[in-house]
């Protein structure tokens, strides 16, 4: 395929629906200064997001459960993350508060796990 034909295309589907990415721009541009001058309203908002996904992710992992019945280990992630996004979802601000710290945690873990393997992998002569 050639390189120009695909710009050309995206030239034209730019300029057929040129008002509607007009109109996604300044949305964008609201949903940001909202996020800055509200950032306590837009953290609850998006922990219960985070909660409503995780039940409804998980709702339909245990529901490929009882069509594969053996993987009794879905059945049973499932039902804890379920547990887990209705607690996110009815309680915002403790789901903020966790997800807080166990991002602290993945991102302290990854620093050390960084390190370490960066000592204990030596995969040049002269590395020091």
């Amino acid at each position: 395929m050639d390189v120009n034909i695909v710009v050309k295309d995206i030239k034209e589907e730019i300029k057929a629906h040129r008002g509607w990415y007009i109109f996604e721009g300044f949305l964008f541009l609201l949903m940001g200064l909202l996020a800055i001058l509200l950032p306590d309203v837009v953290a609850v908002a998006v922990t219960l997001l985070l909660g409503s996904l995780l039940f409804v992710g998980e709702v339909a992992r245990v529901a490929t459960f009882f069509r594969y019945p053996k993987q009794l280990m879905k059945l049973l992630s499932g039902l804890l993350f379920i547990m887990a996004g209705l607690v996110v979802a009815f309680f915002p601000l403790a789901g903020l508060v966790t997800l807080a710290v166990l991002i602290s945690a993945v991102l302290l873990l990854e620093g050390l796990f960084e390190i370490l393997f960066s000592l204990a992998f030596k995969p040049f002569l002269g590395w020091k």
